[in-house]
């Protein structure tokens, strides 16, 4: 059945149940294409700048705060399953912190140290 053969009484829940059907999967996809493209940092920023979002949106329903509570729900599950996706860029650990103090760049030098290492 076509949007255009649909009852006009039924376009508003139909509305309604194609957003929750497909909104989820919309948003997942779209999460694990930044993961691939940008990397988990930018997902911990985006999953921040979402849960702000939901909390600070004035719902007028009777089960807003209930409604914004599943919200971040998935918001935060369907982050976490893009940044732990196998195809999600890592970000490189801070080279400073893997250095050893003292140790050059230098081909040469790095040679050298390692014989008398």
């Amino acid at each position: 059945m076509s949007l255009h053969s649909l009852h006009p009484e039924r376009v508003d829940e139909t509305r309604m149940q194609a957003y929750s059907t497909f909104g989820p999967l919309l948003i997942h996809a779209l999460a694990q294409k930044l993961a691939r493209c940008q990397g988990v940092r930018e997902l911990d920023k985006i999953e921040q700048s979402l849960v702000r979002l939901v909390e600070e949106t004035d719902v007028a329903a009777p089960d807003a705060e209930a409604m914004k509570e599943f919200a971040v729900e998935l918001v935060v599950s369907t982050l976490r399953n893009a940044r732990e996706h196998p195809d999600a860029k890592q970000e490189l650990e801070p080279i400073d912190e893997r250095r050893t103090e003292g140790r050059s760049e230098d081909p040469d030098t790095l040679e050298e140290q390692l014989q008398s290492g």
